[in-house]
C-alpha cells in the first residue's frame, strides 16, 4: 500500500512536471509564431517596416524567420519598383491584379528636366544619375504626400496622376499644390548645386484634366497600373510648352477650372493642339490661394490678363502698352515679353 501510495505520488509529480514542462516549450514555440504571424500579416498589407523577427534555438522555427525575414528584404527591394501605396490598396481589395481598366476623370503631371541634354554633356554619368536621382526623390515625396500615384519614370520626366486608385475630389488642386511643392524643392536643389560647379537645374511641368481610362496595362504576365486617354497627351504638350512661354507650370482648362479658387492662376495664351478641331486656352500656375504672397500675384494675373484681352481683341498698341508696363515692375516675365514681341 505505501509502495502504491509512493507511485500515485510520483506519477502525479511527474504528470505535473510534464505539464509544465509542456506549457513552457508550447509558449516558448507560440510566442515566436504569434510575432510570425504578426508579420505575416503585415507583410500582406505591404507594411515591411516591422522589427526583426530575430533568431531561435529551434531548428523549424529558425528557418521560418529566416524565411520571412528574407521575404521581407525581398519586397522592400520590389517596393521601389511599384507604388506601394497602389499595393496596399490592392491587397486590401483581395483582388487579385489583371488587366483592364475603367473610366474615371482624373488629373496628369508631367515633370521633365529643362535642358537635360546639356546636362548630360556638363556632367559626368555618375554624377548626373545622382542629381537626376536627388531630384526625383523631391518629386515622388511630393506625389506622394499629396495622395497623387506615381506612373513612371521616362529618362528625365515624371509622370503621375490624381484621383486613382483612391478617388479624390480635389485631384486637381493637389496635383497643383505638388507641382508648386517640388518646384521650391527643385529650387533648394538647383542653387546647392549651382554654388558646387554652376550647372544650372531647373524642371518643366504641364498639368491637365479630363476622362481618362485606368487600371492594368500590359501583358499577362507583366502589368503597369496607368492611365491612357487624349488628357494625357495634351499634358504632355503642356509641359513642352513651357519653353515657348518662358513659364515653369502650365495648366489646361479643365484643370484651371476644376482646381478652382484654391488656386492663383493667369489664362497665358490659346493655342492649337494636334488632334483637336478647336484652340484650347492654357494656365499659368503661380501659387495656392492659402500662400501669403497670394493678393502679390492675384494682381499680376489681372494685370496680364487685361492686356491679353487686348491683344485678342486685336487692339496692338493698347495692348503692347500693358505689357510694357507690367515687364516694367517684372522683367523677367516670360509670356508679357512673348505677347508684347507679337503685338509689335
Amino acid at each position: 500500500e505505501r509502495n502504491n501510495r509512493n507511485a500515485v505520488g510520483i506519477g502525479l509529480v511527474a504528470f505535473a512536471a510534464a505539464i509544465l514542462l509542456s506549457i513552457l516549450i508550447a509558449a516558448r514555440v507560440s510566442k515566436p509564431l504569434v510575432r510570425i504571424a504578426d508579420q505575416c500579416e503585415e507583410i500582406g498589407r505591404f507594411e515591411l517596416g516591422g522589427p526583426s523577427l530575430g533568431r531561435s534555438r529551434i531548428s523549424e522555427l529558425d528557418r521560418l524567420m529566416t524565411a520571412t525575414e528574407e521575404m521581407k528584404v525581398s519586397l522592400r527591394s520590389f517596393q521601389r519598383y511599384v507604388p506601394a501605396r497602389l499595393v496596399r490598396e490592392m491587397s486590401q481589395s483581395g483582388v487579385e491584379a489583371d488587366l483592364g481598366g475603367e473610366s474615371r476623370v482624373l488629373t496628369v503631371l508631367f515633370s521633365h528636366v529643362v535642358g537635360f541634354a546639356e546636362l548630360q554633356r556638363r556632367l559626368p554619368p555618375a554624377e548626373l544619375v545622382e542629381r537626376l536621382g536627388s531630384y526625383f526623390h523631391q518629386v515622388t515625396e511630393e506625389i506622394e504626400t499629396t495622395g497623387g500615384t506615381l506612373d513612371k519614370y521616362i529618362g528625365d520626366a515624371v509622370m503621375a496622376f490624381w484621383g486613382a486608385p483612391v478617388a479624390l475630389e480635389d485631384h486637381a488642386a493637389r496635383a497643383c499644390r505638388a507641382a508648386l511643392e517640388a518646384q521650391a524643392r527643385t529650387g533648394e536643389l538647383a542653387a546647392r548645386w549651382a554654388d558646387a560647379d554652376g550647372a544650372g537645374f531647373a524642371a518643366a511641368v504641364g498639368i491637365n484634366t479630363g476622362e481618362l481610362v485606368v487600371g492594368n496595362m500590359g501583358s499577362r504576365s507583366s502589368l503597369n497600373y496607368t492611365v491612357l486617354g487624349d488628357a494625357v497627351n495634351v499634358a504632355a504638350r503642356l509641359e513642352g510648352l513651357n519653353k515657348v512661354y518662358g513659364t515653369r507650370i502650365l495648366l489646361g482648362e479643365a484643370t484651371q477650372r476644376a482646381a478652382g479658387d484654391r488656386i492663383v492662376s493667369r489664362r497665358i495664351d490659346r493655342v492649337a493642339v494636334k488632334g483637336k478641331t478647336q484652340g484650347i486656352e492654357i494656365f499659368e500656375l503661380l501659387g495656392m490661394r492659402d500662400q501669403p504672397n497670394a493678393g502679390a500675384l492675384q494682381a499680376l494675373a489681372e494685370a496680364y490678363e487685361a492686356s491679353l484681352e487686348l491683344y485678342f481683341g486685336r487692339r496692338w498698341e493698347d495692348a503692347a502698352a500693358g505689357f510694357g508696363e507690367l515687364l516694367a515692375d517684372h522683367p523677367d516675365d516670360g509670356p508679357a515679353r512673348l505677347v508684347l514681341e507679337r503685338c509689335r
